[in-house]
């Protein structure tokens, strides 16, 4: 589930609306026996919204566990952060993960869903109890109560930043200093002044 709420994604990935237009005058028993089947399969659909919505949610609250264990803790750099994050990650007991997934799914299914087919490209749609689920290119971001709870940076609702310092970071700070003004004739003229940091 977390590989499926981070992964992008352009378009449906199945189809999302039987737009198969019938003529009343050929919508009889001979014609419907005998016309092809429809590709939109109504329960396919909703599996599929199911699948994302599901694992928006799940996603969101396992990386919630991860975060608050980080919560004030500097990584020295990426890899120190990869590494950390996954022994955070597998100390979670295998129960509670199942826990979790098993209650961001019975919350998807007891809601009801409207689909957003207005053509933006990207997967857009609602869920009564659980909220609005768009996935694109960020992979998928889950709106509740009106602001962003998960996705494009965001865990329960808040922006999440993990501090990671670098020797290349410590080395290369500049400060910049200037003063700008403008006299009576109306021009611009200026200074500035870029010097290694403290």
């Amino acid at each position: 589930p977390i590989v499926l709420a981070l992964s992008p994604r352009k378009g449906w990935e199945v189809q999302a609306i039987n737009d198969r237009k019938v003529d009343p005058e050929f919508d009889t028993p001979f014609f419907r026996k005998n016309r092809p089947k429809p590709t939109y399969d109504r329960e396919l659909h909703l599996l599929y919204m199911d699948m994302l919505a599901t694992s928006a949610i799940y996603t969101n609250d396992v990386f919630g566990l991860i975060a608050a264990e980080l919560n004030g803790v500097t990584l020295n750099d990426p890899d120190a952060a990869k590494k950390r994050i996954i022994e955070i990650y597998n100390k979670i007991p295998a129960e509670q993960l199942k826990a979790l997934l098993a209650a961001a799914n019975e919350r998807v299914i007891k809601g009801k869903y409207t689909t957003d087919l207005a053509g933006s490209g990207n997967i857009h749609f609602t869920n009564s109890l659980g909220g609005d689920f768009v996935a694109d290119a960020r992979g998928v971001t889950w709106t509740k109560s009106g602001g962003l709870w998960f996705g494009d940076g965001r865990i329960n609702g808040k922006q999440v930043s993990f501090k990671l310092t670098s020797a290349a970071s410590l080395n290369q700070k500049q400060s910049e200093t200037g003063t700008t003004g403008t006299d009576a004739k109306a021009k611009v003229d200026g200074s500035g002044n870029v010097g290694p940091g403290r």
